[in-house]
C-alpha cells in the first residue's frame, strides 16, 4: 500500500533470554549489541530515531554496521525476518508501519 517509501517501528518482546537481536530487510539491517530477558520489550522507532529498552533510551547499544535508511520499506512487497545470536526463537516481534500517499 501507499505510493512512497514510510519507515518502520519495530516491537520486540522477549519470552526468554535473546543476545544481540537483529532485524533484516532485503540486506540491510538493525543490529542490538545487547541481551534481553524475560518480558523486556525492545522498540525500535525508525520514524523518529528512537530505540528503547523497556522505555528506556538504548541507542548506544545499535551495532554500528546496521543501516536504518535501508530499512525503509517501499511500495510492494517487502521481506522482513529477524534472528539473534541466540534465543531468536524467543522472540516476539511485531512491525508497524503507515501508508505515506503522494499529495496532488
Amino acid at each position: 500500500n501507499g505510493d512512497v517509501g514510510t519507515e518502520l517501528i519495530i516491537e520486540i518482546t522477549a519470552s526468554g533470554e535473546v543476545v544481540n537481536p537483529k532485524i533484516m530487510k532485503d540486506e540491510e539491517y538493525v543490529r542490538m549489541i545487547l541481551t534481553m530477558a524475560e518480558g523486556d520489550r525492545l522498540r525500535i522507532d525508525l520514524q523518529k530515531g528512537r530505540i528503547t529498552l523497556n522505555g528506556e533510551n538504548c541507542i548506544g547499544t545499535v551495532d554500528r554496521t546496521s543501516n536504518f535508511q535501508g530499512m525503509q520499506i517501499e511500495p510492494g512487497v517487502s521481506t522482513i525476518s529477524f534472528e539473534a545470536d541466540g534465543g531468536d526463537s524467543h522472540m516476539s516481534t511485531v512491525i508497524y508501519y503507515t501508508p505515506k500517499y503522494l499529495g496532488v
